[in-house]
């Protein structure tokens, strides 16, 4: 998630947000690994980009949901790939590293399923001099 979050960077997660209100575009989110059978699953943050039901594609870096360009005003490490289109199913979500050009995210793994969500990201608390809401 560099450069929004550095690796040792440590953070507050919501875990009772979505048993009240759905999940939100462009929320930092804390979700557990999608892998294969057999493999340790670790909790994992994304940013979440595409909701279920929509039509998302990614043009020369920039992401489209319903043919709508998503303005995104995060600090981010951008590149220029095209991806898509894809359509998202029920209960499920595309999710996106703010390191784009090295980010193993939704365009690699497929998409989130939604008994996978944890929270959302909500406060870092270390490093002391980055402390703040996210």
């Amino acid at each position: 998630m560099e450069p929004t979050l550095d690796i040792k960077d440590r953070i507050v997660v919501n875990k009772v947000a979505y048993h009240f209100r759905q999940p939100k575009r462009q929320e930092i989110i804390v979700f557990r690994q999608v892998a294969p059978e057999g493999t340790p699953k670790r909790d994992l943050i994304k940013r979440l980009m595409g909701l279920p039901g929509e039509t998302l594609i990614i043009k020369d870096g920039i992401v489209f949901v319903n043919d709508k360009e998503i303005k995104e005003t995060h600090a981010m490490n951008s590149d220029y790939a095209d991806f898509g289109p894809v359509i998202i199913p029920d209960d499920s979500y595309f999710v996106l590293g703010d390191n784009r050009p090295a980010s193993a995210d939704s365009r690699y793994w497929g998409f989130l399923p939604k008994k996978n969500l944890i929270g959302p990201a909500f406060l870092r608390l270390w490093p002391l001099n980055k402390l703040g809401l996210l």
